[in-house]
């Protein structure tokens, strides 16, 4: 049929491998069972297979085609088929034999080795690379085991370990001992912090070392296995030259501020004594004024219009002594040596309100300005306050 295959004979393994056993299978052709029928094979391999089998039926000889699919298992397969043409059944139709060489297993195993050497490969690359990296770092590296009792040999390290340490390679490493290039005292820094990493293996440890004249160094160690331990050293000289230095400005910076401070309090104590000072020299001549405005209203034979302007001398006199103690009280507090401290006298809110009205109304009556007093609603007679303050409050407003 065009769309299936009559097997006329296999072999045992291929009987094995359809899934079928040897007695269901004559060399008649009434015996013929179909390719279909096989458990093996699916419908698309059975129609490739056709098509490679008529793809022979005009060949000179044996053929041999790849072939490669899934079977009804689920598994992958490959193998190498020989077909070769023997002729045609009674009935017309063309007789093949053919030989297939089950590769699978084989192609496993070249997958298999193939990924294993592409996994050896990029492994390989690795540790080139790192090998680049360890061999050309500027950190000196390398493995180290403690020897006797304040020593160390140096199995391995880069670059920088054979420049520490003096040599032209690192090849010239193995087996170089500590006490070859550093002093006892740098030794004694070093080995102890070796013996500490054995102690808290496999945590890393890591301390700070100042090794002779060569700088200060930061070194971590890590346990590897038996006494053999890793190391990294890295030069911290500059960054520990340069914490200092940023200490030292710190610490200059904070003189100078104490300095400033004190040059600002000194200069604020001078002004509140010039303040001071100032004041009470003030308050003398004003004393006097004051004093002199005070006698003449004592004149009974003033005039009226005399008589007021006295009185406004006398209030205004009473207001700059106000603002001079303002001053002395300013002076107090810049010194710290007293806090503001405000009146609590009996005084007349009415009268409060007229003397400062009479202040201002000589430069009102000046400017063409007429001020007129009008207290709305009754206000007690007396109140307990400042009263000086109340009226300097009062000039300000106006």
């Amino acid at each position: 049929a065009s769309d299936d295959l009559l097997i006329h004979w296999l072999s045992d393994k291929t009987v094995a491998a359809y899934g079928r056993t040897r007695s269901p299978f004559r060399t008649s052709v009434d015996g013929c069972q179909r390719l279909s029928n096989s458990k093996l094979l699916t419908a698309d391999l059975v129609k490739r297979r056709i098509e490679v089998l008529l793809s022979c039926e005009d060949a000179d000889g044996p053929k041999s085609f790849e072939m490669t699919g899934t079977l009804a298992t689920g598994h992958m397969y490959y193998g190498l088929l020989t077909v070769e043409m023997l002729g045609r059944s009674s009935q017309g139709n063309p007789v093949f034999i053919e030989l297939f060489d089950d590769q699978t297993e084989r192609r496993r195993a070249e997958q298999a080795i193939a990924a294993e050497n592409e996994a050896r490969k990029v492994y390989l690359q690795n540790i080139q690379l790192f090998q680049t990296f360890f061999e050309n770092a500027p950190l000196t590296m390398g493995v180290i085991r403690v020897h006797g009792d304040d020593d160390l040999e140096y199995l391995f390290g880069n670059a920088s370990t054979a420049k520490a340490m003096g040599k032209e390679s690192p090849a010239e490493i193995p087996g170089t001992l500590a006490s070859d290039f550093l002093s006892p005292g740098a030794r004694q820094l070093l080995v102890p912090g070796v013996r500490q990493a054995m102690q808290i293996a496999p945590v890393p440890s890591r301390f700070v070392v100042s090794l002779d004249d060569r700088g200060v160094f930061s070194i971590t160690i890590k346990h590897l296995k038996d006494d053999q331990f890793a190391y990294i050293s890295e030069d911290v000289t500059e960054f520990r030259q340069l914490e200092q230095q940023i200490k030292r400005q710190n610490e200059t910076l904070e003189q100078t501020v104490v300095e400033r401070t004190q040059q600002l309090q000194h200069a604020l104590a001078v002004k509140s004594r010039f303040l001071s000072i100032m004041s009470h020299e003030m308050r003398t001549p004003l004393g006097g004024v004051t004093s002199t405005v005070s006698l003449l209203l004592r004149d009974q034979c003033l005039r009226p219009e005399h008589r007021e302007m006295l009185h406004i001398a006398e209030v205004c006199s009473e207001q700059l002594l106000h603002v001079i103690n303002d001053i002395l009280e300013l002076a107090r507090l810049e010194d710290r040596s007293s806090e503001t401290i405000l009146e609590c006298v009996a005084f007349s809110p009415q009268q409060c309100v007229e003397d400062a009205m009479e202040i201002v109304s000589f430069n009102a009556g000046k400017l063409g300005l007429e001020l007129v007093t009008d207290i709305a609603g009754p206000i007690p007679v007396a109140a307990f306050g400042d009263p000086g303050r109340l009226r300097q409050i009062l000039v300000n407003l106006m």
